[in-house]
């Protein structure tokens, strides 16, 4: 007996991604996709994909493989299975994952804490929790939806956990307790740090499938663990050295250094831990048993869009997970029917692309205003004390959801006016948040440009400080405590639109997928 193949070498970086794309549309089209989990051979490294023979969507130019023997008891089947992404309370990072997940041809739900709450867990075998914060993801949760992820997870399901869906696990007042961890409290950790930083291996675990010993994530503002058993905890990797990009709060790393300045000193100018060395060797990703089933949290966004060496870790967990996890009833697939879109009216479609305009002319206000710069399509670094953060996250959410909506909406037509009506008119509603939101929002930033010019938030004017608590219901306070005021209107508006048109989007996509019989 032996077997034919084609062998994709994840160590090739410039390959990987179209690697991950082919392999997740290869199993959606139903054809099979295997593993190498053997040693290392001249012909497949750990966790080669081999693609049979008969494939039809391969790389063009890989020359085909026979095994036999020995070797075919290490070809392991890539097992497709049922993924949920849960939406509520993550925002940009919701959709960022989303984003991700999509372009790289992951299959996958989307599923509300409403949802978790009526037992849509028991249709899935793995449950992946974008950032976010996660005492706003207990609250939606609500404790009738925190006690149906822990019997998910006690009776077998998988839990991915990142950034903020790792804190959702951990042992905290507002966390599931799926581990023995919590955070590390705020006098000892580094609390304000993001970019790329290197990530050294701990373990063989298939996470590290394609990569080198040390693979350089990325992290954007997360927290730390503190394990309280670590003998129950295994460390898949641990905080090295950090990268050009890698800032602390406002101050890149490698700029501070070379120019001399003293780490002590400034920690006492800002007056919080500032020093990356505090980092190192600390643990980056974890994993442990729950009951039944497995959890594996990442401080690093394995899903940040572009991110060759993190999509791939987030591959590589995805299908070990799902391995693992007990085989749940399929869905009996509906018929294929006619795409579902979302309807509105030209009008109103217009109106949101002026809204997006002018959320782009606010970010450049505070653009020339010196107040922050985009590090990225989706994030923005802002100065030490500026909400750069909120302001960067309704603008990128209005450009996805303008997006989403001219990918995936229709404008003419006599069918579903109704729906055309409502979303005319939430639209209308949100308009109205985001007019009041656009002048307060422009009032503040050039406030701030004029008091914090030297002073930080020390020299906030009265008047600043009343636009901060009216538009966030908080002068000085970050994070959750600032998700208030117009700021949490405006967000939970857009929120809201944009769930509705993702949610059409995946079933369009599984529509065109019926229709093509690959679902």
């Amino acid at each position: 007996m032996f077997f034919q193949g084609r062998n994709i070498h994840l160590t090739d970086t410039s390959a990987a991604t179209d690697a991950i794309c082919v392999a997740n549309r290869t199993l959606a089209r139903g054809e099979p996709v295997y593993r190498w989990h053997g040693p290392k051979t001249p012909f497949a490294d750990p966790g080669a994909l081999i693609f049979p023979g008969k494939t039809t969507q391969v790389f063009p130019g890989i020359a085909l493989l026979q095994l036999a023997g020995d070797d075919l008891d290490h070809l392991v089947l890539l097992k497709p299975g049922r993924v949920a992404l849960l939406w509520d309370k993550s925002f940009l990072w919701g959709y960022m994952a989303f984003c991700t997940l999509r372009e790289l041809g992951f299959c996958f739900d989307l599923l509300t804490a409403a949802d978790v709450r009526s037992e849509a867990l028991s249709r899935y075998q793995l449950l992946v929790v974008p950032g976010g914060w996660a005492s706003l993801k207990c609250e939606e949760l609500g404790q009738d939806g925190m006690e149906q992820v822990l019997r998910f997870v006690k009776n077998g399901g998988s839990y991915l956990g990142l950034c903020g869906g790792a804190g959702l696990a951990l042992q905290v007042n507002e966390g599931l307790g799926l581990l023995a961890a919590s955070r590390k409290p705020m006098v000892e950790r580094l609390p304000n740090f993001s970019g790329s930083i290197r990530v050294h291996r701990t373990s063989n675990h298939p996470l590290w499938w394609g990569l080198d010993d040390e693979a350089s994530f990325q992290v954007w503002w997360p927290s730390q663990f503190k394990l309280l058993e670590p003998e129950n905890i295994s460390v898949l990797g641990r905080y090295g050295e950090p990268e050009g990009d890698f800032c602390v709060s406002d101050l890149n790393v490698r700029d501070t250094e070379k120019s001399g300045i003293d780490w002590a000193r400034l920690e006492e100018a800002y007056e919080i831990n500032l020093d990356p060395r505090r980092l190192l060797n600390e643990p980056a990703i974890v994993e442990c048993k729950y009951g039944e089933g497995r959890v594996v949290l990442s401080y690093p966004h394995l899903e940040s869009p572009g991110d060759v060496p993190g999509n791939l870790a987030l591959f590589n967990l995805w299908y070990e997970l799902l391995r693992t996890s007990p085989v749940v009833a399929e869905d009996e697939p509906a018929s294929p029917g006619r795409p579902p879109c979302i309807h509105l009216d030209a009008e109103s479609l217009e109106r949101f692309r002026a809204i997006v305009r002018e959320a782009d002319s606010l970010i450049a206000l505070g653009e020339r205003r010196h107040l922050w710069s985009w590090r990225n399509p989706w994030l923005l670094q802002w100065r030490r004390g500026v909400r750069g953060s909120e302001f960067g996250t309704v603008c990128v959410m209005l450009r996805g959801l303008l997006g989403e909506l001219e990918r995936y909406g229709a404008t003419t037509g006599l069918a579903a006016e109704t729906s055309r009506q409502q979303l005319g008119l939430e639209i209308r509603q949100l308009d109205a948040i985001w007019s009041l939101f656009q002048d307060k929002g422009g009032a503040l930033l050039e406030s701030e440009a004029t008091d914090m010019n030297g002073n930080g938030e020390a020299g906030l004017s009265t008047r600043a400080q009343a636009l901060r608590v009216e538009i966030f219901s908080c002068a000085h306070c970050y994070g959750s405590k600032s998700y208030g005021g117009l700021y949490r209107r405006l967000l939970d508006q857009i929120d809201t639109l944009l769930l509705r048109t993702l949610l059409v989007a995946v079933q369009k996509e599984k529509s065109i997928a019926l229709s093509a019989g690959t679902w």
